[in-house]
Parts: structure tokens; sequence; C-alpha cells
């Protein structure tokens, strides 16, 4: 699925945050299980790696939140192993509707239609297409919300129709 046309430098540099945000997801998991075995009692560099990799994440949905959705939508299409896809997945559906703050609204109702029809496009390859079960399965995941949180606002995908 080639033709989003995001730029190189943001894809590396997306490739790079999230690199780190699953490097620190596995760092806490890690930890958690060494500190209940009394092993390790301070605090991993790793884990200030994560908050910076979620601070950028942040920062950059901010910026340009459509840029960024899409691109994380297409890395979840053409990454290289099945953890980074199934990851980008599991962020894309946990940021396009995460709830609201005093200074931010839901992402999904920030984006443009060409947007949200790009992410529905993109998606519905990744569906279509995905040959890992476990990667198939965060794409039904995201899919569904895609699908069920716009259709309480009133746009049915219809597509999925």
């Amino acid at each position: 699925m080639g033709d989003v046309l995001v730029p190189p430098e943001i894809t590396a540099e997306l490739t790079q945050i999230l690199s780190n945000l699953v490097l620190g997801d596995s760092a806490i998991r890690t930890r958690q299980v060494l500190r209940s075995a009394s092993i390790l009692s301070s605090p991993s560099a790793k884990r200030v790696c994560l908050r910076s990799a979620e601070k950028a994440v942040n920062d950059r949905l901010e910026q340009t939140p459509e840029l960024y959705l899409l691109a994380i939508a297409q890395f979840a299409t053409s990454a290289n192993t099945k953890l980074m896809r199934s990851f980008s997945l599991i962020l894309h559906h946990r940021l396009l509707f995460r709830p609201p703050s005093p200074n931010r609204l839901v992402l999904y109702d920030q984006l443009s239609a060409p947007a949200i029809a790009t992410l529905e496009r993109i998606l519905l390859h990744s569906l279509l297409h995905e040959p890992a079960p476990v990667v198939c399965h965060k794409t039904v995941d995201t899919v569904t919300d895609l699908s069920n949180c716009p259709m309480k606002r009133g746009r049915p995908w219809h597509t999925l129709q």
C-alpha cells in the first residue's frame, strides 16, 4: 500500500519513536517482573526513554495530527515485524479515540474527510492482506472502533456495510 505520501523524514522519525515505545513497554514489563521478585529497586533509564517517546508522539499529534495518524496507519501495514505492525495498530487504536481533555479534542474529530477516507482505506488493506493472525486481530479491533465511533456521530463507514 504505497499510495499514502508520508514524507520519509516523518517515517524515519516515527520508526524511532515507535521503537522507543516498544522498548520502553518491554522494559516496564521486565522491571515489574523483577521488582516483584525484589531484584530491582531503582528506576530504569528505559522508563525515561518511554516518557520521552510518549511526549514525542503527543507533541507530533498536536502539531500535525492527520500526518502522524496516517503515518502510524501506514506503518501498521509496512513495518517489517509483526510486533511493530501490531504495536502501531494498538497505538493508532488508542490515540484516535482517546478521551478529550480540557485542552484537546478527540483526534478523530480533528480529521478531514479525506484523511478519514485514507485511514479507512489503509485499515481495510491491512484487514484484507495481513498474513499474521495476531496483527489481523489488532486490525479488527481498530476497524471496529473506526466504524463504531463515527457511526455514533452519524457518519457510517459505508464500505463495511
